[in-house]
């Protein structure tokens, strides 16, 4: 084969390309996002609409229904579905796979800007399903202060910090108390005066507004002019005209009494029973979930030391801890399996040299497989992870095949050259066939629809990508070592130029041009040139001496360590292994001496042979129906939580106690690590918005 010939040839330039695809590799390991699953995105939108204080039924029937006639024709569609509420519309719309998200939004926001809602009805919020809209850590303030201050230390102090992290994309805040000013105005004053009570509330909503004023404009210069009108503290509300005429001046402190308070809860949060402020920190699409997380828990800490020691931030909820775990296990799998390759092929092959070659293109294959993954997208995570540890065994298939017929053509006596290039070319084209039918069973994957194509896409790319890297390493770099130290048969001709001819030993002809007769400096230069020429002289030859250290002397010296120490190490590793080798090779000779007996009875008695062949595919059919069928394997991260549903239209406060009330049987018991509960909202996977409704709640325990 050309191939295999071209690189025995050429063994620089394969070590080059090599250790180029290592480099690319390890780069690429340091630039993958590390998440738990790949992306996946389902093909729906979801219209939200919020109409305060409305009814179910005019819900569907002032929002719902307008909005579903003016969306239903939207191109590749195929469900739409609704949900009227109390003061909330929730229109569903399910596309076909590979309909292109972006522009489909574009056209459903188009259709619903054309439709005429209430004036009272919020405008429509159009949602997208999308898994990494989870956030990926939760951080419950709590403390002894009032729920006041631990809300404004959550937004002023918490959010803003960590907000500022790179990869943060954004911390959302509920629970708490959010202060507010309140004005009791009193009707009957207002009343003695003839003032409607619409007159204050317009007034107030005009009011502490900083508005433009203009220009003004000067010979030399230009003025902005800008109004004032913001409310610095309690006076300037209490002192603010109200209404004027005459000599009659009503200021709001007049009519109204003025007093802090906050805001009506409509959602209530709790860590361990305690009433607390949560805040959930998302990242951005394409950051590293486990770089994120761990910058933002260290920020968390130094936040924690500035606290007060009745305030502290604690991670209620924490998605990279998992994530790392699961990494860990399977990349820690398939070293296992790697290193198990390994000693297996060493039992069978009984030879240091030969298993260390193979060996190799385990880590070549895994590190080049990273540099494919990052150009094709692909992120680290249990799929991708799933796929290298997979293809760990399938690697050494191709090297081991080349490797085994180079040794046979050199046991039948040919030159390690020979049988190294007639070895790999006559199995060329088998490592290439039986590769190629792996690769067409994974490949096909990535083009499969929805979700199971979503996630089983990075492993079949991953598989494919390295099974291709090791069949070039097994028709490239097997055979450039496996000639080490031989050299190519045949005479090595040197081409010579148009019409020259280089010289060659004693025996070389041609023209020869006359040597030029050498100028002579005059005698005072050549005084005053003498110390200069010693002076280079002897830089040269540092140089020289100093490029021989570190180019020859310093790495043959140690690479002859580093071959004492293997060699050291080889042995004591065979003095472990022999025992292990003797028990091997026993239990494989038996193996040997009874396979030729079992092959002819069942090829003497070929109807009990497919008998028993039929019988055994029946039973493994017949188990089939009692298998489960699922997408995912269930996985649990330690960490669980359930939803409480009361009656529609019972108070926030009613479901709040019914909620305390599940916590404290939960606060006595030991397994427990941390609790958390959501009275008011439950948050949606995949969603940006939470469901908020009164009698929902949800409590999220960590074991």
């Amino acid at each position: 084969m050309a191939l295999v010939e071209r690189s025995m040839k050429r063994p620089v330039t394969v070590t080059m390309i090599t250790v180029a695809a290592l480099l690319f590799g390890a780069v690429s390991l340091s630039r993958l996002p590390l998440n738990l699953l790949p992306d996946i995105t389902y093909p729906s939108l979801t219209i939200q609409t919020e109409y305060a204080d409305a009814a179910p039924a005019e819900i569907e029937k002032l929002i719902t229904e307008p909005l579903e006639e003016a969306v239903s024709v939207v191109p590749g569609l195929k469900l739409l579905r609704s949900v009227s509420r109390p003061g909330v519309s929730e229109i569903t719309l399910e596309f076909a796979w590979k309909t292109n998200m972006d522009f489909a939004a574009l056209d459903v926001r188009e259709k619903i800007d054309l439709v005429n809602l209430p004036g009272d009805a919020d405008k429509p919020v159009l949602l997208r399903y999308d898994p990494s809209l989870d956030p990926i850590l939760r951080v419950g303030l709590s403390g002894d202060k009032d729920l006041v201050t631990l809300r404004y230390l959550g937004e002023r102090v918490l959010k803003k910090d960590l907000e500022s992290l790179e990869g943060v994309a954004s911390v959302r805040i509920r629970g708490g108390l959010e202060e507010e000013i309140h004005v009791a105005v009193d009707e009957k004053k207002l009343a003695a005066l003839g003032i409607p009570i619409r007159t204050v509330s317009d007034f107030l909503m005009n009011q502490n507004l900083n508005a433009a004023g203009g220009r003004l404009r000067d010979r030399d210069a230009e003025f902005l002019v800008r109004t004032t009108n913001e409310f610095e503290n309690m006076d300037d509300i209490r002192q603010t005209v109200l209404f004027e005429e005459a000599n009659r001046r009503v200021k709001l402190e007049d009519v109204a009494s003025i007093s802090r308070g906050y805001k009506e809860r409509e959602v209530v949060s709790r860590v361990r029973g305690k009433d607390a402020v949560e805040l959930a920190i998302y990242k951005e699409g394409n950051a590293n979930t486990v770089q994120v997380a761990r910058a933002v828990k260290a920020r968390i800490e130094w936040l924690n030391k500035g606290f007060e020691d009745d305030v502290r931030a604690d991670v209620l909820f924490d998605q990279s801890t998992f994530i790392e775990k699961s990494i860990q296990e399977v990349r820690s799998n398939a070293i296992v399996g790697g290193l198990l390759a390994v000693f297996v092929l060493f039992l069978f092959l009984k030879d240091r040299r030969s298993t260390a070659v193979i060996s190799l293109v385990i880590p070549i294959s895994i590190l080049t497989t990273f540099f494919a993954m990052q150009q094709f997208g692909v992120s680290l995570n249990i799929m991708s992870f799933g796929g290298l540890a997979l293809g760990v065994g399938m690697l050494v298939d191709n090297a081991i095949v080349v490797l085994e017929a180079i040794n046979r053509h050199r046991t039948g006596g040919k030159s390690v050259w020979d049988a190294t290039l007639d070895g790999a070319s006559e199995v060329s084209r088998a490592v290439t066939a039986s590769t190629l039918t792996t690769v067409a069973v994974f490949l096909p994957i990535i083009f499969v629809e929805g979700i199971a194509g979503q996630i089983f896409r990075d492993q079949a790319l991953t598989v494919t990508a390295s099974l291709v890297v090791s069949l070039i390493a097994a028709l490239t770099l097997i055979p450039v070592l496996a000639s080490v130290g031989s050299r190519a048969r045949g005479p090595l001709h040197i081409d010579a130029g148009d019409g020259d001819t280089p010289e060659s030993g004693d025996g070389a002809t041609g023209p020869k041009t006359p040597a030029k007769p050498k100028r002579r400096l005059p005698g005072f230069v050549r005084v005053i040139a003498k110390p200069f020429q010693l002076l280079f002289a002897g830089i040269r030859f540092l140089l020289v001496w100093l490029g021989r250290f570190l180019a020859v002397l310093l790495p043959g010296t140690i690479f002859r360590i580093l071959a004492i120490v293997f060699k050291i190490l080889g042995r004591a590793l065979d003095v472990v292994i022999r025992p292990v080798q003797a028990v091997f090779d026993r239990a494989w000779g038996f193996v040997a001496r009874a396979y030729p007996s079992i092959l002819e009875s069942a090829l003497t008695r070929p109807g009990r042979t497919l008998t028993l062949t039929l019988i055994v595919a029946a039973l493994a059919i017949a188990t089939v129906p009692r298998l489960g069928v699922e997408l995912v394997p269930p996985f649990t991260q330690g960490e669980f939580a359930f939803d409480l549903e009361l009656p529609p239209g019972t108070p926030l406060q009613k479901t709040a106690d019914r909620v305390h009330e599940l916590e404290k049987g939960l606060a006595n018991d030991s397994e427990i690590g941390i609790y958390f509960t959501s009275v008011g909202e439950s948050p949606d996977l995949g969603s940006a918005r939470n469901q908020r409704r009164e009698n929902i709640g949800q409590i999220n325990i960590a074991v």
